[in-house]
């Protein structure tokens, strides 16, 4: 009784403290890149990342993204993206490029992958591995790919996608149709506390309805 109780007053004082929809996300701490190339690297939550990409246009380089700043993320309910950071990733133009983004150790489980700097004639082929559409603008998505529809190359085109799985390696095709291009790209898990909400908030709801059902055979 008292368990139950206890577990009933975690999931409510939980609930009137966040957002339910709300998802607060650690994003990968990149290292620092000025030049150009083919690689880069950081960290997520003590999982190395590395980075495969093109070494033309920005790739390969590192900026400050405020991913939070973003209309059409935020506005999906993606709070509180920390730390801010960006890697850059290339592609050729008029050609398809093969990026590839490699977790360490035993992987990385329910990436996010952000990408924004699209333009038209970007499209992202996941191949096999299904993704979500989290978030976007100016973003199209058919199957496991997506698409610039009307993107002109500013902050706020993009979209956020989301993997369901544990992965050690994401490698996907960027087909390019003008000139050469580059787009800033992160990656982002939820925070711990965001499993706990949805654990307190579904313990709070079964509670509930246990209770009803009890009300209700003692009626």
């Amino acid at each position: 009784m008292k368990l139950r109780y206890a577990l009933l007053a975690l999931g409510l004082m939980i609930s009137n403290s966040q957002t339910i929809n709300a998802i607060d996300l650690d994003n990968a701490t990149w290292t620092a890149s000025g030049s150009v190339t083919t690689s880069g690297s950081g960290t997520l939550n003590g999982i190395n990342i590395a980075i495969t990409t093109v070494a033309v246009s920005n790739g390969g380089t590192t900026n400050g993204q405020d991913w939070d700043a973003i209309s059409f993320i935020s506005n999906a309910g993606l709070t509180n993206i920390t730390p801010a950071g960006a890697i850059d990733l290339a592609f050729n133009g008029n050609a398809t490029s093969q990026q590839v983004v490699t977790f360490n150790g035993s992987g990385l489980t329910n990436p996010y992958l952000f990408v924004n700097f699209t333009e038209s004639g970007d499209t992202f082929d996941f191949g096999a591995n299904t993704a979500t559409l989290i978030a976007g603008n100016n973003a199209q998505q058919v199957g496991n790919t997506f698409t610039s529809t009307g993107a002109t190359n500013t902050v706020n085109d993009g979209f956020v996608i989301k993997f369901n799985g544990t992965f050690t390696n994401l490698s996907f095709n960027v087909i390019r149709v003008g000139a050469l291009d580059s787009v800033s790209f992160s990656v982002a898990v939820p925070e711990p506390s965001t499993y706990l909400l949805g654990a307190a908030s579904a313990i709070s709801l079964f509670l509930v309805q246990i209770k009803r059902k009890r009300s209700v055979h003692q009626s």
